[in-house]
């Protein structure tokens, strides 16, 4: 499947399961893609395009962009696995206020709340889990797992002013 980056209201669509709509106010979709990296990449691009359109600031974007693919690379990675024949159910609203984006994948979960910190003194110089969730929650707003762990919902307020704790 080729995509060319048009914004997110002019981007053609042939992911299975692509469900948008626009409007002044907000532009949402829901997309069902295969567990591979390059379909969840161009889900990413068109939500990032959407922030583009409602003229978010260079801060907000990159912080969307980061988290969005942290997010996905921990459901393609540990939740589906790498198995393509698994899918991700990606949904996201954004509004001139806010962007939230829900993924899901096929995987069993897990319980956030059990991952390293990965920011004390025993594991900083170790490859523990956690980085990516570190990550997610520095930029976005709000970030919460729902049971059994294999869901995820973000959400960033616009230029809300976020604690910037260096990573």
């Amino acid at each position: 499947m080729s995509m060319t980056h048009m914004g997110c209201a002019g981007a053609a669509s042939e992911m299975h399961g692509a469900n948008r709509q626009i409007t002044d106010e907000a532009q949402r979709g829901t997309y069902v893609v295969a567990s591979l990296p390059q379909r969840a990449a161009q889900v990413a691009q068109q939500i990032v395009a959407c922030l583009s359109d409602f003229a978010y600031s260079d801060r907000d974007i990159v912080a969307v962009e980061v988290a969005l693919g942290e997010a996905l690379s921990n459901a393609l990675r540990h939740g589906n696995e790498s198995n393509p024949a698994k899918k991700l159910r990606i949904s996201f609203v954004v509004t001139k206020e806010k962007v939230w984006v829900r993924i899901r994948d096929q995987g069993p979960g897990f319980a956030a709340d059990q991952i390293p910190d990965p920011t004390t003194p025993e594991n900083l110089e170790r490859l523990c889990p956690g980085r990516g969730l570190l990550l997610m929650r520095h930029f976005m707003t709000r970030v919460q797992f729902h049971p059994p762990g294999n869901c995820v919902v973000m959400m960033l307020e616009r230029d809300a002013n976020r604690d910037r704790r260096s990573c």
